[in-house]
């Protein structure tokens, strides 16, 4: 809010571990219960997240506390812990979206026994399609030989292919992934056209998807990014070999019309200065 701004009203929450520097830097027992503490000079916090390897918690969204309507706020979190170094930071936002400088702390955990991750590999892939005309080739062997490749002894595969890859099929599989540990790997692999609405919004096309309207029975980029988002596992990855996947229309149009007010108000300042 550019009057804000000008006027000085814009405040930055802050948040802290309470006692970070106290916290031992080796761990057995794989989880630590931290204190974090809150405040904003001006206003309401409205939510909360902590992150561990930069991946939130809480998933992207956080935990929201606007119904306190505090600004100043403390809660104990216990955070299980992934094998190895962790790097733990928390987050508090207010209710302008401003966020605190997250600043790290690290402890290192070692198990007394090893460990056996798991790699979790989900393969989409879409040759046959209701409306016929759309057929692809490769989509299907691609998924597959994908799943060959990763695979290994600790993998569980799960592979979804024509007539299955349907919009419930997939969104069902957030409670497969819910069930992941903190030290598991998920790798999502998915191949099939890739289609715009006529807001440039990206959709995976499934099996059943309808190619004029693809919002009605097609996976949209944010369903498929939030099969990983708050699941326990902390490394994750998701492929989409689609047409539009990469950088669409939608975001060239967001690029073109930042540089064009970036132009006008450095032609705004020349004006002024003369």
């Amino acid at each position: 809010d550019k009057e804000k701004l000008g006027k000085g009203e814009i405040a930055v929450p802050n948040a802290e571990i309470v006692g970070a520097d106290a916290i031992a830097y080796d761990n057995k027992n794989g989880k630590l219960d931290i204190k974090m503490a809150a405040n904003d000079p001006k206003y309401p916090l409205r939510r909360f997240n902590v992150y561990v390897n930069e991946v939130p918690l809480y998933g992207s969204g956080g935990i929201s506390i606007a119904h306190l309507k505090k600004q100043v706020w403390d809660t104990t979190v216990s955070v299980p812990l992934s094998m190895g170094e962790n790097k733990i930071q928390v987050s508090v936002m207010n209710e302008l979206g401003l966020e605190n400088f997250k600043y790290p702390t690290y402890v290192n955990y070692t198990p007394s026994e090893p460990i056996v991750a798991k790699t979790y590999y989900i393969g989409i892939g879409v040759n046959e399609f209701k409306e016929s005309s759309h057929n692809l080739k490769y989509c299907v062997k691609d998924v597959i030989d994908l799943s060959t490749s990763f695979g290994g002894p600790n993998t569980e595969v799960k592979l979804f292919t024509n007539a299955q890859v349907t919009k419930e099929n997939i969104l069902a599989l957030k409670d497969y992934l819910s069930k992941t540990t903190v030290n598991d790997k998920v790798i999502i692999s998915c191949s099939s056209h890739g289609l715009l609405d006529d807001s440039s919004n990206f959709y995976l096309a499934t099996h059943d998807v309808d190619f004029n309207n693809p919002k009605a029975r097609g996976l949209k980029y944010e369903e498929l990014e939030n099969l990983l988002d708050g699941i326990p596992a902390r490394q994750k990855l998701l492929l989409l070999d689609a047409c539009n996947s990469g950088e669409n229309d939608k975001t060239e149009v967001f690029k073109n019309e930042l540089a064009n007010n970036h132009n006008h108000m450095d032609s705004t300042q020349i004006l002024a200065a003369r």
